[in-house]
């Protein structure tokens, strides 16, 4: 027995986790069965068989042993109908290996698996015959490839021959796409990585077909990852239409210190070569010194709409690159540079920073941290050309500021006074312009509180919030002063809130919140002195209701002083309906997980209108918009929105998404029947699998 036992641990590694040869073992072996037969060499472990060493564990119907030619054979048992039961299963790890036989030979290092089956992340392989050789490789008969788990699957992949790396890659030759029993593609052959983890290897190429390029071949190509501080990535894609387009990407980092990319598109053609090419790169040589590079730039300004296939990409038509180098200080400020580029691709124009600077220095306390001084410079060289000509512009202004806050009794007071100067210079023309501003403010908080018990009303509060400010500056333009600038303005916030419901954590609800504001110029050559009173009425009386007006109220009338009168209002009201639902399973049938059932599921409504109108004239304003959605089975979710305008009496926009769950496979559709996103788009792709699918579009979809 103690021979067997022995043995038996060197034997128990089948398949991809078999040990070398003269492996030497001290775990010890567990196995159970209901029967064990012991003729000679030959160990039968009958009923129920079970092996357990380090972390695998081998379980079969049957499991036999035989001493003399280092055999192991795990097979399954013949039940009274002539099914067979308890077949083979392998554990170790995470990971589980079925077949209706396996056989392991110790001496050549060699194994078999007759139907064999195991899942590798989201999918399953499975195969008329594995073969594992002395190396290791495994050799796969009639291999195939879901990730249905359907018996008859939806889909599958099957290649007669497999060649199987652990950790590292399948090669199949040649690769047959199925839909049930119907053979769909058929290529030469394909390499799919099996590595876990972040590695090198091949990319899994996508295949499909759009309005607009046709039918693709996308992501042929080699990722390239020699170590943790950076990789490489280069594939070609090939359209119908838009022909052959390489790209790459080169990504970095050193954690704590710099990351970045680099990437790009290159296309040639009869006229040249097309390209673009991303930069990014973040990097912090020290503490709070930060350097950002982020660019991006083109070959010609219509390469982004003709060539690239995303379609944020294609819509894009401004570019900003930009440089930034920035400083901080230990007690606040700091000093940036910033180089950028922008072109502006459907203006003909590129706008260049050469470079722009900006330096605030840290807040300093005055007089007992009761007054602060901040002081700032900023300068910047800007060039720019459009249509062919070129201009030049650089700037220079700084200003500072004393500010300080004050709580006096029940008022909070504010004060800033603050000076500030710019010159210019533009295409050889110098301006300069000087300023001097100050600011004084009081607001405060009152309170009062109501005892009211009205239902699950417990208590009521109104909160006002009143506020008043003075602001005065004046300005000189090329040593000419202007006339001084004054203005008062003033606030006051009305909040009626109450607490309500039972327990110990009542809730809290604003009812009503209104608002109103005002100011007056005190300037010497104002012409009208008082400004539009400008009235808000907000109210929420449930959480899935809001209600908002808003009122202007002018005090001239044919440019004398007269009484408030209206001259435009708005309202704006928005509803909020959501539920989860009910399953309700059809009659005469009994609920099983994963079929659809019928019944209305989760459900969601948004309604929101908005109306303005100018008192005493034609501008008017009137909307509703709203959207919808539903899961009226549980495989399908379709939602509606809309955008209609009352008052030209026509539908702005509209959009239908209708989502069909296809056990592994899923379809959708969208479809805008007006508006500027007018047309449709359809896919049908797999799950787990989204690169191979079926597009349709039209219009900017």
């Amino acid at each position: 027995m103690d021979n067997f036992v022995e043995k038996l641990g060197l034997w128990l590694a089948v398949l991809w986790a078999l040990p070398a040869q003269g492996a030497t073992y001290t775990d010890s072996v567990r196995y159970l069965a209901e029967q064990v037969v012991v003729e000679g060499k030959r160990v039968e472990l009958v009923g129920g068989a079970r092996m357990w060493y380090r972390d695998m564990a081998l379980s079969a119907g049957k499991i036999t042993l035989f001493m003399d030619r280092d055999l192991l054979v795990a097979e399954g048992l013949k039940d009274s109908s002539g099914r067979t039961v308890q077949t083979p299963i392998l554990h170790q790890g995470g990971e589980k290996l079925e077949g209706v036989r396996m056989v392991y030979n110790f001496r050549t290092g060699r194994g078999a698996v007759w139907q064999g089956k195991t899942q590798f992340e989201k999918g399953v392989y499975w195969g008329q015959k594995v073969v594992r050789s002395e190396d290791g490789v495994l050799y796969v008969q009639g291999g195939v490839y879901t990730t249905c788990d359907l018996a008859h699957p939806h889909y599958h992949f099957y290649s007669p021959r497999m060649k199987v790396t652990l950790d590292d890659k399948v090669v199949a030759r040649p690769v047959i796409f199925y839909l049930g029993e119907v053979p769909i593609l058929r290529l030469p052959f394909m390499v799919f990585p099996i590595r876990k983890g972040r590695h090198s290897g091949w990319l899994r190429p996508q295949y499909g077909s759009t309005s607009r390029e046709g039918r693709y071949i996308r992501n042929i190509g080699y990722y390239f990852a020699p170590s943790d501080y950076w990789d490489i990535v280069l594939r070609a894609d090939m359209y119908e239409r838009v022909g052959l387009v390489l790209t790459s990407r080169l990504r970095y980092a050193l954690r704590y210190r710099f990351r970045g990319s680099i990437g790009g598109s290159w296309k040639w053609e009869r006229g040249g070569r097309r390209w673009d090419l991303e930069l990014r790169h973040t990097q912090t040589p020290r503490p709070k010194l930060r350097l950002e590079v982020d660019g991006h730039f083109v070959s010609d300004r219509e390469y982004l709409r003709d060539v690239r296939f995303d379609p944020v990409l294609r819509m894009r038509r401004t570019l900003r690159s930009t440089a930034t180098l920035t400083r901080n200080w230990r007690g606040g400020g700091g000093l940036s540079l910033v180089l950028q580029q922008i072109q502006y691709l459907d203006r003909n124009e590129d706008r260049y920073s050469l470079p722009r600077m900006s330096l605030s220095l840290p807040q300093y306390a005055l007089g007992g941290k009761k007054l602060y001084f901040r002081p700032s410079l900023r300068a910047g060289y800007t060039v720019t050309q459009s249509g062919g000509r070129w201009s030049h512009d650089a700037e220079l202004s700084g200003n500072s500021g004393l500010s300080g806050n004050l709580r006096w009794g029940w008022a909070r007071l504010s004060s800033s006074l603050r000076t500030g100067g710019r010159a210019r210079w533009d295409d050889g023309t110098f301006s300069h312009r000087e300023e001097l501003s100050g600011s004084f403010g009081v607001r405060t908080i009152l309170y009062g509180l109501f005892p009211v018990t009205w239902g699950s009303i417990q208590a009521a509060r109104h909160v006002l919030q009143p506020s008043l400010f003075l602001r005065g500056s004046r300005s000189w333009e090329d040593g000419r002063p202007s006339s001084w600038k004054a203005s008062m303005s003033g606030s006051l916030n009305s909040i009626l809130q109450v607490k309500w419901g039972r327990g110990k954590r009542p809730k809290k609800l604003d009812l009503f919140n209104v608002s109103f504001s005002s100011g007056c110029d005190l300037s010497p050559k104002a012409s009208r002195r008082l400004s539009d009173l400008r009235t808000s009425v907000r109210s929420s009386p449930f959480r899935s209701f809001d209600l908002r007006a808003d009122l202007r109220h002018s005090f001239y009338r044919n440019g004398k002083l007269s009484r408030p009168h209206l001259r435009d209002f708005s309202l704006t009201a928005s509803l909020r309906m959501s539920g989860k639902g009910k399953p309700v399973p059809r009659p005469g049938s009994s609920w099983v997980p994963g079929v659809e059932t019928a019944g209305v599921g989760p459900w969601g409504l948004v309604l929101s209108g908005y109306y303005r109108r100018e008192v005493g004239g034609t501008g008017r304003t009137f909307w509703v918009r709203g959207s919808a959605q539903v899961q009226p089975t549980s495989r399908w979710r379709v939602r509606y929105s809309f955008n209609y305008d009352l008052g030209k009496g026509q539908m702005v926009a509209q959009e239908i998404y209708v989502y069909r769950d296809l056990h592994c496979w899923e379809a959708i559709f969208q479809w805008s029947p007006s508006g500027m996103r007018r047309g449709y788009y359809f896919v049908l792709r797999i799950k787990e699998l989204p690169e191979i699918k079926i597009e349709r579009r039209k219009g900017v979809w």
